[in-house]
């Protein structure tokens, strides 16, 4: 007996010794240049018709960003959704600060084909280190047999995961609305898209815009960079609504068109799941620590039927559709022959203005009509694109009497009423009397034309002796040579203004390095004005934001996840001075300490801070 209790004494310190050796392992930090990915899956065995989602995590000791590995998924699956999470761990070790990144991928993939397949092995290279994951076995069996979970499901990537595809789907959507799906070639549709959501969205950002294929399309509204929120209850949940974008479009042809995706991808904070069944508000219980993963919105799938013109139209129609009226103003009305008229014709109304054609008059031969000057202005009323459309003619009366001047028609179908219409300008006469040089002048010259035809002739003098060459100063100088470089010092600042502008709309890293200054300039100010507030913290936020920001808009990185030490990594990376590497890494972690961990500094150490950031943002912006 004796002997027995002296074994299983042994054995229970020869646990407690491994135990205690497994929790030592587990906290100790990663050794320098530490590079760790793991790969888990939620299921070992998943239905034909079902989703499976695997889990990459990748962890580096904090000195390099953490870049998105490469995972062998075999053709039988498709990827439905990636979604990713980050955090930071840091410690201090007497008086010796490390820290920890870790990166989670999460794939959302559906199997097409039964049999057993092999996800992974996920592999990531960074700094000259690489590191390599497990593979998974998978059997993928017919949807009528039931599925088991994994022996090994992770606790820490349920934790970072923000939901299944389908909770994703239900609290996260937009909707396209149109307010008819049936028109007429040339009729308005005001198509609207609302963004619905339960989440505390932190970020949106358009990814893609439909191109509107067959239509015309006009921008009627636009979300603001802090858009309106209103509250919807849809099948009995709450959401909140924001209007992205409203666009009215005008169908080019008949047919059935549907309207391309918009995808947008928002930025929403990090769920973590209930540790209780006891916790009925699951659907709210975020991360504490304010991680936030990006996840890609598109909207549904809507058609517009757009049914031909009615056939038999009108012999001036030329495809002019919407409800419009014409009027007409003739200044002056009393002239003598040759003078001119200014004749102004205006289309108002609801529809697509660079549509309307031209107003048709009849040939008259008692004037003659010169093309006109176009002008438009467009106005928006409740949604309804409309606005004016004036075209001015400049008329010359050929005869002198009582002469009417020829009315103007427009011919259009208006969708409102279902039908042809042509509507026509008042008719107008003016009194012509007779002008000078009219009888004897030639063919197509007016009295103003002929009096500067007279102006024109010059005399010689046959009095003068000796003639000057007055032409000598406008072609020798420096003054003629200034004045010529004048059009082509224009046109190369246009040409270069011209492709700067193209730039900034194509090239999404120039336009980020372009607004980087402005942007943190901005956020500075803000920081300045929360520096003698009471609540520090928010003036440590604007602050790590301002340099955050500025660090990821001129190195082309996305701003959330970005930490010390990946910034650090980057600017590195852009051949930027060991000195301004240190400076930007220090400022940030003071700022993290701060806002995390406040201390209580003074006032001038913030001032001091400031000032500090302020000196990084002019020395970084001239050399990144």
């Amino acid at each position: 007996m004796e002997r027995n209790g002296n074994v299983s004494g042994r054995h229970v310190i020869a646990k407690a010794a491994l135990v205690a050796f497994f929790l030592l392992s587990q906290a100790a930090p990663l050794p320098a240049a530490g590079l760790d990915i793991q790969l888990t899956v939620d299921r070992t065995e998943v239905a034909l018709d079902g989703q499976l989602q695997v889990t990459v995590t990748v962890t580096s000791d904090g000195q390099a960003a953490i870049g998105e590995p490469a995972v062998e998924i075999p053709d039988a699956f498709d990827i439905l959704g990636i979604s990713s999470s980050s955090s930071t761990s840091i410690q201090f070790v007497n008086g010796a600060m490390t820290s920890t990144l870790s990166r989670s991928y999460v794939y959302t993939i559906q199997p097409s084909q039964l049999g057993p397949f092999t996800i992974g092995p996920a592999r990531i290279e960074q700094g000259g280190s690489a590191a390599e994951s497990s593979s998974a076995l998978i059997e993928v069996v017919k949807a009528t047999r039931s599925t088991r979970p994994s022996q090994s499901p992770a606790p820490a990537t349920r934790a970072r995961a923000a939901g299944t595809l389908q909770e994703m789907e239900e609290n996260l959507f937009i909707r396209t609305i149109p307010d008819k799906k049936s028109v007429t070639v040339g009729e308005q549709v005001s198509v609207s898209y609302k963004l619905y959501t339960r989440y505390n969205i932190q970020q949106l950002e358009y990814n893609s815009l439909p191109a509107y294929t067959g239509f015309w399309a006009e921008t009627t509204y636009e979300a603001p960079r802090a858009p309106h929120t209103t509250q919807e209850v849809v099948n009995g949940q709450t959401y909140s609504v924001i209007v992205l974008r409203t666009v009215a479009l005008f169908p080019t042809t008949s047919g059935i068109h549907p309207l391309e995706q918009l995808e947008l991808r928002c930025t929403i904070p990090v769920r973590r799941r209930s540790r209780s069944p006891l916790d009925l508000d699951d659907f709210f219980s975020f991360d504490p620590f304010g991680r936030s993963q990006q996840v890609m919105v598109r909207s549904e799938d809507v058609a517009v039927d757009v049914r031909p013109l009615p056939s038999g139209g009108p012999v001036h129609f030329e495809g002019t559709v919407g409800t419009y009226s014409i009027a007409s103003t003739v200044k002056p009305t009393t002239v003598k022959a040759g003078d001119p008229v200014s004749v102004t014709v205006t289309v108002s109304g609801e529809g697509h203005l660079n549509s309307v054609s031209e107003p048709h008059h009849p040939e008259d031969p008692n004037f003659r009509f010169y093309d006109p000057q176009v002008t438009t202005e467009t106005e928006i009323v409740q949604g309804h694109f409309g606005g004016t459309k004036s075209f001015e003619y400049v008329v010359i009366p050929k005869r002198s009497g009582q002469v009417a001047l020829p009315t103007f028609t427009l011919t259009f179908f208006d969708p409102q009423a279902s039908a042809y219409r042509t509507d026509s300008t008042q008719p107008t006469t003016l009194a012509v009397s007779p002008g000078e040089f009219v009888s004897t002048a030639p063919p197509g010259l007016s009295r103003q034309d002929i009096r500067l035809l007279g102006e024109d002739i010059r005399f010689i003098k046959p009095d003068r002796q000796q003639l000057v060459d007055g032409a000598s100063v406008l072609t020798s100088g420096w003054s003629i040579l200034a004045i010529q470089s004048v059009p082509v010092v224009a046109i190369l600042l246009a040409f270069g203004f011209r492709r700067h502008q193209d730039r900034l709309a194509g090239d999404v890293a120039y336009a980020r390095r372009r607004r980087a200054s402005a942007e943190a300039r901005r956020r500075l100010a803000e920081a300045q004005k929360l520096m003698a507030g009471d609540d520090q913290q928010l003036f440590y936020t604007e602050l790590h934001r301002a340099a955050a920001q500025f660090l990821a808009d001129r190195l082309n990185l996305p701003a959330a996840g970005l930490t010390p030490a990946s910034a650090a990594s980057a600017l590195t990376s852009e051949g930027v001075g060991e000195d301004l590497v240190t400076r930007a890494q220090a400022l940030m972690t003071t700022c993290d300490f701060a806002r995390f961990a406040p201390t209580g500094q003074s006032e001038d150490d913030r001032t001091n801070l400031y000032d500090e950031a302020e000196s990084l943002v002019d020395e970084l912006g001239r050399v990144i």
